[in-house]
């Protein structure tokens, strides 16, 4: 139950949207939680690997005194760091943050484009002059796919988890498998739907490479990440 409290009920939302799709949050806060047990939805979905973190966690754990508690400070600034610059930023909802991995999706208007632009984000944070990541030497591989999807949501109020099924987002780790560091991979679909607003590659075995995203739709300005 949300309190009628506005600042607790924002906050409230914000933490929710953080772990689970802002679609379903909003039922959530409406009380609507007859119709959460599972769903199918078309969307775009980012899937991305960080290189070099097993490498990371066995510098942390055997040169440095104090290596777990400042490995854990470390892997806390780096996720902040891409959900805030990168993943939400875009509209994204995260559905799996941890390890060395992550899976988030974009439903809606402009979805293809929005996951584009998050993971040019991710990559920046990687490549770019400053950040937790560059300055921890992790680098990331990112598969964007997109296509139907099954949520499955199990849990109450209390502890809630979304689970993913469908070719869509088993095409996102393929891609992400095959891609160098620092490189992000696309599916035919999300070529479809960015093939005019983004420099695409193509690649072999129906692959394509995203270079750099041009305009939005219906947007003068060429996006930039930062």
């Amino acid at each position: 139950r949300v309190s009628p409290d506005k600042h607790e009920t924002l906050a409230y939302v914000a933490a929710l949207s953080r772990a689970i799709p802002n679609h379903l949050v909003a039922r959530l806060v409406h009380g609507q939680t007859q119709s959460l047990a599972s769903e199918s939805l078309v969307t775009s979905v980012l899937y991305a690997d960080l290189v070099g973190y097993t490498r990371l966690c066995e510098k942390y754990t055997q040169d440095h005194r104090n290596g777990l508690s400042e490995l854990s400070l470390l892997l806390d600034r780096i996720y902040v760091e891409v959900l805030e610059k990168a993943l939400l930023r875009y509209g994204g909802s995260v559905l799996q943050f941890g390890g060395d991995s992550f899976t988030t999706i974009f439903i809606g208007n402009e979805a293809a484009q929005r996951a584009a632009a998050a993971a040019l984000a991710v990559v920046e944070l990687a490549t770019g002059p400053a950040g937790a990541m560059r300055s921890a030497g992790i680098e990331v591989r990112v598969g964007l796919s997109m296509g139907k999807m099954d949520l499955l949501m199990l849990g109450d109020l209390s502890r809630r988890l979304i689970l993913c099924s469908g070719d869509v987002s088993h095409r996102a780790v393929a891609l992400q498998r095959v891609a160098s560091p620092n490189q992000i991979l696309c599916d035919t679909g999300t070529q479809v739907q960015l093939r005019a607003y983004a420099e695409l590659r193509p690649l072999e075995n129906s692959a394509w490479e995203l270079v750099r995203l041009r305009r939005w739709p219906n947007q003068q300005a060429p996006i930039e990440p930062t």
